[in-house]
């Protein structure tokens, strides 16, 4: 007896990959971060708290005691402090070698800083003309004092501004070395500085706070290297089989090669986006327009097996499925255009609820979709034996299936990794926020390796009833009437 379908998928070796592939999802809730502290003094008064360095950036090992400068934003010049420093230092400025300036996120942004980067490279400019102007120690940290207070720890990805709206404006790792004051410690600094009448003085230690520690971990960098490798290995096998294709003249502008066209630009968008940092615009684009190609072919992937399934049972019954899978990518290329948009404009009030309306129907259309193919993909498995097709159709239509339900378990994934994103008290909970880019990462690359495993399915030429008959392109099929009553029974798997 042959096997069925679905025991042809091997679930216990499926298992033994999900597990593998979850574990480093498991093991990245066992992580435990910690803050270290900031120790300001004057007039035999001290204060502590914690600091901790900004998102990703591989800054240099910094351990600065020095004088504490608290510049002013010049009003006329856009994210430019005034060039205005402090002359009553007396022995101070000789007993140092170092200076930290502060400024709190507020002030930055009414004064038009768009990224924290950007509010680092106007202090980098300060800092050159301190240096150029006076003789007060350079400067060697920017400690910048957070406003957003969040549920968990500030500094994280989505509460901070770390993402640029334009290419002109910096993201990513600061031009000068900063250090950042979580929101919740902001007005106690502030309150301390105000009773001051001296310049105080300040060290200020490196610790990577519980942001870095888990998204700078070793850990987490093998995963990232894993999805990296993954794809990249994929991409490969996929262009050495194009590679006999197109030597063998057989490449046809048909539809399945066009969505491998497209699984491939999806494969180098993702490569190339995930070794970047997370927060910088040209990743948020690369990311986008992964998810955009990825998805657009993959529902050209339904569409097709859609038309094999119908034209094996000779009537037209995925018609509705078939508008809603049109209509699933024209929802994608909106959440595109509105996302990038959004980026952009920095997220006006009206555009919030348009997203929102946006992102909830996308996940639900696709899990309408992916409900309705599971049911048929379980139909065609059921009654394959009943439809006349040569053992290369079958193949085919099994390796087809298997790439459609393994797309079909990424919507599933992209669903929980949108979930995770939708909860306010999440924002600043760092094990979740890995958790997400894991699931993102995972879902993108085994929807990229289904696209791209299209290349190895050789679609069969239409065969006559005797060739199907005979040899090893015999038919499987029961002794039901439907290949007897069809006159198109015996057609296999057509050219589409």
């Amino acid at each position: 007896m042959r096997p069925s379908f679905f025991f042809s998928l091997q679930p216990r070796r499926l298992a033994s990959w999900s597990a593998l592939l979850a574990l480093p999802l498991l093991m990245s809730l066992w992580w435990q971060a910690a803050d270290a502290s900031m120790l300001l003094s004057s007039n035999n008064l001290s204060f502590r708290l914690p600091t901790f360095d900004y998102f990703e950036a591989p800054q240099p090992f910094y351990n600065v005691t020095g004088i504490l400068i608290y510049p002013q934003f010049d009003a006329g010049r856009h994210c430019t402090l005034q060039p205005s420093f402090p002359t009553d230092l007396g022995l101070l400025a000789q007993s140092y070698n170092a200076s930290v300036v502060t400024f709190n996120w507020n002030e930055a942004e009414h004064a038009g800083c768009d990224t924290i980067a950007q509010a680092a490279a106007a202090v980098f400019n300060y800092a050159t003309t301190l240096r150029a102007k006076t003789q007060l120690p350079p400067v060697r940290l920017f400690l910048l004092q957070l406003t957003h207070i969040v549920y968990g720890y500030s500094g994280g990805p989505e509460t901070e501004q770390y993402l640029s709206s334009s290419a002109l404006i910096p993201d990513g790792t600061p031009k000068i070395t900063t250090a950042l004051v979580p929101a919740e410690h902001t007005a106690e600094l502030r309150a301390f500085l105000d009773k001051l009448i001296n310049v105080p003085i300040i060290t200020v230690a490196q610790e990577w706070g519980p942001w870095n520690k888990l998204f700078r971990s070793l850990l987490f960098g093998i995963i990232s290297f894993f999805f990296l490798t993954m794809n990249a290995i994929f991409l490969l096998f996929s262009f050495y089989r194009l590679y006999h294709v197109i030597r063998k003249k057989e490449f046809r502008f048909e539809r399945r090669n066009i969505i491998y066209v497209t699984g491939v630009l999806a494969a180098i968008l993702t490569i190339s986006h995930i070794p970047l940092q997370k927060q910088t615009l040209a990743r948020y684009i690369l990311s986008q327009c992964s998810a955009l190609f990825a998805a657009q072919a993959f529902y050209g992937l339904l569409l097709l097996w859609s038309n094999i399934f119908e034209m094996t049972r000779r009537r037209k019954e995925l018609q509705l499925l078939n508008y809603l899978v049109y209509f699933a990518m024209a929802l994608q290329v909106v959440a595109f255009i509105s996302q990038i948009a959004a980026t952009l404009l920095r997220q006006p009030a009206w555009m919030s609820v348009w997203l929102s309306v946006v992102f909830w129907a996308m996940p639900a259309t696709q899990m309408i979709i992916c409900g309705i193919y599971v049911y048929y993909i379980y139909i065609f498995a059921k009654q394959q034996r009943e439809i006349i097709v040569s053992k290369q159709t079958l193949y085919a239509l099994r390796w087809l299936s298997c790439l459609a339900l393994a797309g079909l378990f990424s919507f599933v994934l992209a669903m929980i990794a949108n979930f995770i994103n939708a909860i306010p008290s999440l924002r600043g909970n760092p094990t979740a926020w890995a958790v997400q880019y894991q699931l993102q990462d995972l879902w993108r690359t085994i929807r990229v390796v289904a696209l791209l495993l299209i290349m190895g399915i050789r679609i069969p030429r239409p065969m006559s009833h005797d060739q199907l008959g005979s040899g090893d392109d015999r038919a499987y099929a029961s002794k039901s009437s439907y290949g007897r009553t069809h006159p198109y029974s015996s057609t296999p798997w057509p050219a589409v």
